[in-house]
């Protein structure tokens, strides 16, 4: 990541996000703490801005996305985990979200007349998962009754 951000002055992270040099908020040895942990455990730790909180909404700017217009998600009701971004082999959520909303803000929650509702939202997370063994037998018999 180093390299990268020296180098090019930009680093991908998770094939989803896509940082500058100008984002980087710190950079902190990370194995300063654990000086008897493995070698790993000494890589710089980076820090980036990834996004701003206001109005009730985080405002993270599309670019960081890789998608043309912002994303706000409601600041209360949804944490923002690495997993309401990216599904599954990298795959970026909020990019197949705007394919379907082209030219628009993205919105999560809250009372905009535009927004996802959270519970919506959340649901769509829950159906992207994997489900396996039992849950997924399941699974498909409750899908399969719904069908008829």
């Amino acid at each position: 990541m180093t390299r990268e951000l020296k180098a090019a002055g930009k680093v991908t992270l998770s094939r989803v996000f896509f940082f500058r040099s100008s984002d980087l908020v710190a950079e902190t040895a990370h194995g300063a703490a654990h000086d008897n942990e493995a070698d790993e455990d000494d890589r710089p730790l980076y820090r980036f801005r990834f996004a701003t909180t206001k109005d009730g909404y985080h405002r993270i700017p599309g670019r960081i996305l890789g998608i043309d217009n912002d994303v706000l998600i409601v600041a209360e009701g949804i944490a923002p985990d690495r997993k309401v971004f990216v599904a599954e082999r990298n795959i970026s959520i909020f990019r197949r979200i705007a394919k379907l909303k082209p030219g628009s803000e993205n919105v999560v929650g809250g009372d905009r007349v535009d927004s996802i509702a959270v519970d919506a939202f959340g649901e769509l997370l829950e159906i992207r998962r994997p489900v396996r063994g039992r849950r997924q037998r399941q699974h498909r018999r409750h899908r399969d009754q719904e069908a008829f």
